[in-house]
């Protein structure tokens, strides 16, 4: 790459051209520097990166008690913001028929 430089008559062209050369200049400076940048943090999250830990064998049965005791907690805090938040709810004339666990992306395990 030969030396640039601008003259004070320099024509529109020769300007232009000059502008572009150093925006390019610029532009390439700051993407190598990001892919630099970049590279660290693969290699940073290569080196640094948590191994799975094995799953343990643990029965169904364990399984099915964790998630029913968590379930009735969520109900039991559930029911308490609903009756919190609408006084016209009588407790004893409610009656929770089933409830299922629906899948969004905040709850993935």
């Amino acid at each position: 790459m030969g030396q640039i430089e601008l003259t004070a008559n320099a024509t529109a062209g020769e300007i232009l051209l000059f502008g572009l050369k150093i925006s390019f200049l610029g532009i390439g400076t700051v993407f190598l520097v990001l892919i630099i940048l970049w590279l660290i943090l693969e290699v940073f999250r290569i080196v640094f990166e948590k191994k799975p830990e094995k799953e343990k064998n643990i029965s169904a049965d364990k399984i099915t008690e964790t998630v029913y005791a968590d379930d009735s907690e969520l109900v039991a805090v559930i029911l308490a913001a609903i009756f919190a938040s609408d006084n016209t709810v009588n407790p004893s004339n409610l009656r929770i028929v089933s409830f299922k666990r629906k899948k969004t992306p905040w709850n993935r395990k």
